[in-house]
């Protein structure tokens, strides 16, 4: 799986669209002070889009919202 964090959903769509069809791609993004996040899964054509994302685990020890600076 690849992970990136991006400016903007333009960015985040890009790069989760982007890449071979059997690889999983997440980016993740700050709009307005909510985490967002960009998923495509092996096997998917296109990527989905979550709100509210924060809560979730970039590591062991941080949180998206962490990572971000919210």
């Amino acid at each position: 799986m690849k992970r990136a964090i991006v400016k903007n959903r333009t960015e985040a769509i890009k790069f989760a669209n982007g890449g071979s069809v059997k690889a999983q791609r997440v980016a993740y993004w700050k709009s307005k002070g909510i985490a967002y996040r960009a998923e495509r899964c092996p096997g998917e054509r296109e990527c989905r889009i979550s709100e509210n994302v924060g809560g979730q685990w970039w590591s062991a020890t941080k949180t998206i919202a962490q990572k971000l600076g919210i």
